[in-house]
């Protein structure tokens, strides 16, 4: 989705972005035998910070989206920023304003039969902006944050894979 010049564009225009990897992205090597090997990523996550000029999270973009919604997402984050300036308390009031509407809204599914990489992404989509950002804005509502200080609890209680697990539970599975 970053490599989509529509996206890019936007991104570069609007924020000053920043690629940070929480961890090794951890791979996963099948050997069928005869010298054919198959590696693979097993467990990848992303996280869209959207910071303050003073380095305080305004708000999370959880997961993978589709490129319409995310870029949805971004201009309203952006627009949400522009009128609480930043402050801690707008910011605040922000969230539990985006806890309502999450509550007001009528739950959104994927239609029966919507299958294939689009489908999954869409799903995805749709839950990163249900439960995924609820959780998000419990958590921005309370308390102002860095992305250090909550990076651990994001990928570990929102995003389910745990970055401090060098096994990412794949040992307790076998």
């Amino acid at each position: 989705m970053f490599s989509r010049k529509d996206i890019a564009d936007y991104i570069n225009a609007n924020f000053e972005p920043v690629w940070v990897s929480v961890r090794p992205v951890p791979k996963v090597e099948i050997d069928f035998g005869n010298g054919r090997k198959v590696t693979r990523t097993l467990h990848g996550n992303i996280a869209t910070y959207i910071c303050t000029s003073k380095g305080m999270v305004f708000d999370i973009l959880p997961g993978i989206y589709d490129p319409a919604q995310y870029r949805a997402q971004l201009q309203a984050i952006v627009s949400a920023l522009a009128q609480t300036g930043g402050r801690q308390d707008a910011m605040l009031a922000y969230h539990r304003q985006q806890l309502r509407k999450t509550h007001e809204a009528a739950p959104v599914t994927v239609p029966a039969g919507f299958m294939g990489i689009y489908g999954e992404l869409l799903a995805d989509s749709r839950i990163n902006e249900g439960s995924r950002r609820d959780l998000i804005h419990r958590i921005l509502q309370a308390r102002p944050v860095t992305p250090e200080s909550i990076k651990i609890e994001l990928y570990r209680d929102i995003l389910h894979a745990d970055i401090t697990d060098p096994y990412l539970g794949v040992d307790k599975e076998i």
